[in-house]
């Protein structure tokens, strides 16, 4: 049997370190989350058809959608575009 002793301040070290990244995790993807949360909501905001079509929102805003039709002109292109280069800004 083979027995590894890690002296004591290098222990505590490497566990604070873990605990460190372990933390550090948790919030990128609590962070990422909310950011795809976000995003996606706005991205499909943009597109009232995709809304109706997935039912993504509820309630008020999901009526609101369904109210609405997507412009199919230039102008609702270059404005996905912007959208989809903000969010490859934000990542």
């Amino acid at each position: 049997m083979i027995v590894l002793r890690i002296p004591a301040p290098l222990f505590n070290t490497s566990a604070l370190l873990l605990a460190g990244l372990i933390s550090f995790n948790s919030h990128a993807a609590d962070t990422i989350h909310e950011f795809f949360d976000t995003f996606t909501a706005d991205w499909v905001r943009s597109n009232p058809n995709q809304a109706i079509s997935s039912g993504f929102f509820t309630g008020d805003e999901q009526n609101q959608m369904e109210r609405q039709v997507t412009p199919q002109t230039r102008q609702q292109s270059l404005e996905r575009i912007a959208l989809a280069r903000q969010g490859l800004a934000g990542l």
